[in-house]
């Protein structure tokens, strides 16, 4: 999770070009994680490949797969620069979820 600094400093980085419009982001930036929790801020970032694979506990060659078939939502990138959209990965983890329950279901029966 990138902190309000790092977000800043990405900022300033991407309007360079306009101070006014970097200063504006900044304020918002300081309103927005000043009223969010910690669970929520997780959400704000999107992990890259390597990462969402840590989260699910699954290999990171099956998430390229799951984001290259639109199971998993993305940024749009390929590669390294490949961020995956958190609301997906909760929706996946869910889906994995009640998967394993249906299969202790049919074994009980």
């Amino acid at each position: 999770m990138p902190t309000l600094k790092e977000a800043i400093e990405a900022r300033k980085q991407r309007f360079a070009h306009n101070p006014e419009c970097a200063r504006i982001h900044e304020k918002y930036l300081h309103l927005l994680f000043r009223d969010l929790d910690e669970q929520t801020k997780q959400f704000i970032y999107w992990p890259i490949q390597a990462e969402a694979a840590k989260i699910l506990g699954i290999h990171r060659g099956h998430i390229n797969r799951l984001v290259s078939k639109g199971k998993l939502g993305s940024n749009g990138k390929k590669g390294r620069s490949c961020r995956v959209e958190p609301a997906s990965l909760l929706r996946y983890q869910q889906y994995r979820r009640q998967k394993e329950l249906y299969r202790e279901n049919d074994s009980e029966l």
